[in-house]
């Protein structure tokens, strides 16, 4: 699903499907668009792909094929999404500690309850401009 939504369009990469698919349920109640990947390699696929700037990524870092930490690298190293906000979602929040790329970002540890993962979205996302990032535009 890539839906702009009313608060922005949030990227959810979570390789585990009832889980993804839970998030996009709870985010577009909410009112955010949401753009759904089952890994790292997927999500920036997909930004290759469309002209998108989410308001927030959220990461699960235990995924296959590109892993959380690799997807935070890439997203910040690419201009268009450097400044996004990120929120990693993990069972092993000591990995967060134990790895320069997710060092001090915010992380919701699994389980967690619907008010928790609703405040931390609320607190990070900020208006998505689709459509809006720094190519040129066509002529």
């Amino acid at each position: 699903m890539a839906a702009q939504g009313d608060l922005g369009t949030i990227m959810v990469v979570e390789d585990n499907d009832d889980i993804r698919a839970m998030y996009a349920d709870i985010l577009g109640e909410l009112g955010y668009g949401v753009i759904s990947a089952a890994d790292g390699a997927e999500a920036l696929a997909i930004l290759d792909e469309r002209d998108i700037r989410p308001s927030l990524l959220i990461v699960d870092l235990e995924m296959p094929v590109l892993r959380g930490e690799g997807l935070v690298e890439c997203f910040r190293a690419r201009h268009e999404t450097a400044d996004v906000p990120l929120l990693v979602v993990t069972v092993s929040p000591e990995r967060t500690r134990n790895s320069e790329a997710t060092l001090g970002l915010p992380v919701l540890r699994k389980p967690f309850s619907l008010e928790t993962f609703t405040a931390m979205v609320a607190e990070l996302a900020r208006p998505a401009s689709v459509g809006a990032s720094s190519r040129p535009p066509a002529l």
